[in-house]
């Protein structure tokens, strides 16, 4: 089981990668397949934990599946 701060210094990673990549995007959107590659996480694990981020309001999902 990983400690509490593991967990949170991989969202904190996470947010991160969201924030940066949303710079470099014409509309500011990021696909949750960026971050899995920057980040070298598998895409499941980015999905469950950016399901983990927008139930609890850190970030918004668009129609089209990009975080915003």
């Amino acid at each position: 089981v990983q400690s509490f701060w593991v967990i949170l210094c991989k969202f904190m990673s996470l947010l991160k990668t969201i924030w940066s990549y949303s710079g470099l995007s014409e509309k500011g959107n990021v696909r949750s397949i960026d971050v899995a590659q920057h980040l070298n996480f598998s895409k499941p694990s980015v999905s469950r934990a950016m399901s983990l981020l927008r139930e609890n309001g850190y970030v918004i999902m668009d129609d089209d599946g990009f975080s915003t």
